[in-house]
């Protein structure tokens, strides 16, 4: 929780489905690029000639040709000799992947939240049963990551090793749905501050980043905040305001601190309905009797050593300055004497004798 930071937060449900998809995966082939690095220069084509005399000087044009063609059999290049859609995703991620045929276990939403639907996949047992009916279709969303690069998720805590973390989508056939396999619960959390907007989602303890971010503007956030839990806000969003507070309403630590915690009611956004985290705030007084019983309980808990009189004046300036709404009126504050005699009268003297110390001090006139 911070004064800074609004979070809300949703949970998501998961999907979990069985393929069979052409899938392009992550390699440490890191010769890929270069390749296709020429093609880009070669105006986005490649053919054998122009391999063999960037990387083969000498050799016959025929090698050229043979990996052309490997390329084109794996994607890389349409018929043509030109960039495929994968080839350019390569070039613009810098990873370099692999084309691979099989069965594949996803993990998918269609939350209205995330761009791309397909969270996680893995590599399944060609010959493992589906647990559902092969004849049922995937629904209609999950189509929406083929021909796409997308940025996975390590959502089961797979060694970096085994772990997929890139990978782009060519083609998905049905093979069946596995719900049971589904994690745990996912949930997101949209952190708004004044300079930005961040999303990740949670699964358990683990914390995954979410590389696209929603445009989510605090200001009109915290519109409709205010007016839902119909706050008496003054100035900006967060901790560049405050929430007008009685007096009456306060606990001790509110008080002293000109902090509060609030419960605010669920937000509902284009993006869903979302909590609202617990948040601390900036507090000053409603009204001026709330500012001046603020302003007598503080001076009273900052009496506690012997004051003299340019002491406990200096006391009662810094305390002023901690209302931002009022300015409290010199009359509403009590001089010394005045409060000395106040507690005298209600047998706190002895509990504030500190205050008193000074006055009784001074020597009376004798006739």
């Amino acid at each position: 929780m911070s004064k800074n930071e609004l979070v809300l937060k949703k949970d998501v449900k998961i999907k979990c489905f069985d393929v069979m998809a052409d899938i392009a995966i992550e390699t440490s082939r890191k010769d890929i690029i270069p390749i296709l690095k020429l093609a880009e220069e070669n105006g986005g084509m490649l053919d054998g000639k122009t391999f063999v005399e960037n990387f083969l000087p000498g050799s016959p044009e025929v090698m050229g040709d043979n990996l052309v063609k490997r390329y084109t059999d794996r994607g890389y290049l349409d018929e043509e000799g030109e960039l495929t859609k994968m080839a350019k995703n390569v070039l613009e991620k810098g990873v370099p992947l692999i084309p691979e045929h099989g069965p594949f276990r996803i993990w998918a939403t269609d939350d209205s939240i995330y761009e791309d639907c397909i969270l996680t996949l893995e590599r399944i047992d060609e010959n493992e049963k589906s647990r559902k009916d092969r004849s049922r279709g995937l629904p209609n969303w999950i189509f929406e990551a083929v021909d796409e690069m997308i940025d996975l998720y390590n959502i089961h805590k797979k060694t970096k090793k085994e772990h997929i973390s890139c990978a782009h989508i060519e083609k998905i056939e049905n093979k069946g749905i596995s719900k049971s396999e589904s994690p745990s619960k996912m949930k997101a959390l949209f952190k708004i501050s004044q300079g930005h907007t961040k999303l990740n989602f949670r699964i358990g303890n683990q914390t995954f980043p979410y590389n696209h971010q929603h445009m989510l503007k605090l200001t009109d956030i915290w519109k409709q905040i205010k007016k839902e839990n119909k706050l008496d806000w003054k100035g900006r969003p967060l901790d560049r305001g405050y929430l007008k507070v009685k007096f009456e309403d306060l606990k001790e630590k509110e008080i002293i601190n000109f902090t509060k915690k609030i419960n605010l009611n669920k937000l509902s956004i284009d993006l869903g309905d979302f909590d609202v985290e617990t948040l601390e705030v900036n507090i000053q007084p409603k009204e001026y009797d709330d500012a001046k019983r603020w302003y007598l309980y503080l001076l009273k808990d900052k009496i506690n050593d012997y004051l003299s009189p340019n002491q406990y004046s200096d006391i009662c300036e810094k305390i002023k300055l901690n209302f931002e709404s009022y300015e409290i009126k010199e009359d509403d504050i009590p001089k010394q004497k005045e409060l000395a005699q106040k507690f005298k009268e209600s047998d706190r003297s002895r509990e504030f004798w500190y205050l008193q110390a000074p006055i009784d001090l001074v020597p009376e006139e004798v006739d």
